[in-house]
């Protein structure tokens, strides 16, 4: 793929895909993101050191598997994120962030695995002093300071009020009125892009679509499983004998697996309630009902009781099924190293994907191999360092100013509070990072971070920040 580009050239290009993006990065820096998956990393300067470009990347697998091998007490809450390559160490930490679905109750911390390859997985904790360790959560986001590149996922014990945040949606085909039956299937998956954008693939292989909004739904991890139902079934139309109006997806499904789904089967009736045929069924009206879908009472027989219930509605729209909405028939031959859906071809990759990389190496933005603290200067962050080590009333001004800008309360706090070396430059590190995240210019966050400053009443760090923003012009 690089074959014949010069280390110039090398710094300038960047491989791209929805679930993998790779640069060739130098002492400058640089940052990657996975805008569809909310995977960010982020490489200071100097975090490499002075030499050729070397290669790094970000993966995450677009089938969702479920996380093998994070064994009880704890619990995955997050999909596995890959860096790499496996093993490369790094001179100052790197910033990751990457999504979880965790509710608020969980004490969130960090597992790696040294290899994506066999079954299970062998997981261990994060050493501070050698690996690294998860400092925020952010947006629903795990935010963590690594020495090195692993595969990594979140994990938790589970309290009395733990639960995860998941989605919930009906999906379903448009309606064939020559057709006298008519395909329901209810979603239930992890509230993280990684899950969604499976069932969204699912589904759009079927020839399907939602059929109503996503619903937010939260299982809780000492509760019971989750049930679907079907009710309020238009007037001429049934389900169909075999098929329950009442469906369970068991808790340990709920908790092992990122994606789970039901199926109910609808019917047209006729006039005296038999199952109708296309021949004596003079109403085509397309089918119509709503099913609710809630998590049951643990160890409880007793439907009667459930948690936070969610309706959705079923009113597909009319026209003629496509071929596609055919399951499509098992292939008996491997699946493509990629989109791990059609038959691989040469190399384990089949020729959408191939089609599909050609157009995956493209000129960088400038982001991708760029890794200053917004563009301030190496004797400036040194000032600054100098500056955030002094004590203000009693604190240190690096400790007011993790606090002014990650909150109170944080793992990253309690970092700080413990040592960890050079602490200021971690602070400005991680909040240039989130800034690169959220698509901030690098002299407008540098104005954001003057403005925090004169909030505290750093009028040092502030003269320091005036003496930047005049050299820079």
């Amino acid at each position: 793929m690089t074959a014949g580009f010069t280390e110039a050239e090398l710094l300038q290009r960047t491989f791209k895909l929805p679930y993998i993006a790779i640069a060739y990065i130098n002492e400058r820096g640089g940052s990657l993101t996975l805008e569809k998956y909310k995977v960010h990393l982020y490489i200071p300067r100097d975090a490499l050191a002075k030499g050729p470009p070397q290669m790094v990347y970000v993966f995450v697998d677009p089938s969702a598997p479920p996380v093998d091998g994070v064994n009880p007490p704890y619990v995955a809450l997050s999909p596995m994120i890959q860096c790499g390559p496996t093993g490369r160490e790094f001179l100052d930490s790197v910033v990751l962030s990457f999504p979880h679905h965790a509710s608020n109750e969980w004490d969130l911390s960090t597992r790696m695995c040294h290899s994506n390859e066999g079954t299970p997985k062998i997981w261990q904790a994060l050493d501070a002093e050698t690996d690294g360790a998860m400092v925020l959560r952010r947006d629903n986001k795990m935010v963590l300071l690594l020495k090195h590149f692993n595969l990594f996922v979140a994990d938790g014990i589970p309290c009395e009020a733990s639960a995860k945040m998941m989605k919930t949606g009906a999906f379903g085909s448009l309606y064939d009125p020559s057709d006298a039956r008519y395909a329901v299937r209810i979603h239930v998956w992890n509230n993280d892009p990684v899950a969604e954008k499976k069932v969204i693939a699912m589904e759009n292989d079927l020839g399907s679509t939602p059929l109503d909004a996503y619903r937010d739904l939260q299982v809780f991890y000492n509760q019971g499983d989750v049930n679907a139902t079907i009710d309020n079934i238009k007037t001429g139309w049934e389900m169909e004998e075999k098929t329950p109006k009442e469906q369970k997806i068991l808790k340990t499904s709920v908790w092992q697996f990122p994606t789970n789904s039901v199926t109910f089967d609808l019917t047209r009736e006729t006039n005296d309630g038999a199952t109708a045929s296309v021949s004596n069924q003079p109403d085509k009206s397309p089918p119509g009902c709503d099913s609710f879908v809630y998590q049951l009472k643990a160890d409880s027989a007793d439907s009667s009781w459930e948690g936070h219930k969610v309706r959705l509605s079923v009113r597909p729209k009319q026209g003629r099924s496509s071929p596609s909405a055919e399951i499509p028939e098992r292939q008996e031959e491997e699946s493509c190293q990629m989109c791990h859906q059609n038959p691989s071809s040469n190399a384990g990759i089949c020729a959408a994907c191939r089609e599909e990389l050609k157009g995956a190496l493209t000129d960088n933005t400038g982001k991708e191999t760029d890794g200053g603290l917004g563009g301030l200067s190496k004797e400036t962050v040194k000032k600054f360092s100098r500056f955030l080590k002094y004590e203000s009333g009693g604190r240190s001004n690096t400790m007011r100013l993790a606090e002014e800008l990650f909150g109170q309360g944080t793992k990253l706090i309690a970092t700080l509070r413990r040592g960890m070396a050079n602490p200021a430059k971690q602070v400005l590190k991680l909040y240039f990072s989130f800034k690169r995240e959220d698509h901030v210019p690098d002299q407008d966050a540098v104005v954001g971070l003057l403005e925090v400053f004169s909030s505290l009443d750093m009028e040092e760090a502030v003269r320091i920040v005036h003496a930047e923003l005049n050299t820079q012009g």
